[in-house]
């Protein structure tokens, strides 16, 4: 049963992260000298990212042990609601095209910056969970 919530989680939130790529590519189109140059979906990576981690945060800190404990939950929203709608593999993809084509900095700059203001993001949704917690 919990591989079903898990399959429905994660549907939901690979369905809400392609829109957004679509949101961002249409409202802020890359620009050919950009320091993103030729990554599609690297600013829509970004936004899933850290409005995921956010979000987690939020979430499991406001449900306090349920969001873990409690299997339905968990498959559902930690494993695939959130794990749907993150995404490391789009990030690992556009870190290994920068690195591929000579942007090792460029790469290494973002793999870590990501990673840095992403557990920064789950940081401040755990503080934003304790102001509502419901368990």
């Amino acid at each position: 049963m919990p591989w079903i919530l898990v399959a429905l989680g994660g549907a939901v939130g690979a369905t809400i992260r392609y829109g957004t790529y679509l949101w961002i590519d249409a409202k802020f189109p890359q620009q050919a000298d950009g320091w993103a140059t030729h990554l599609p979906g690297t600013w829509g990576t970004w936004l899933v990212n850290v409005v995921g981690c956010l979000l987690i945060g939020i979430v499991s800190t406001a449900m306090g042990d349920r969001a873990f404990e409690d299997e339905k939950v968990r498959a559902f929203l930690i494993v695939g609601l959130f794990g749907g709608f993150t995404t490391m593999s789009a990030l690992g993809l556009e870190g290994w095209t920068l690195f591929r084509d000579g942007h090792l900095l460029k790469g290494m700059f973002l793999a870590l910056l990501q990673a840095l203001v992403c557990l920064l993001m789950v940081g401040i949704g755990s503080g934003l969970g304790k102001l509502l917690r419901f368990s």
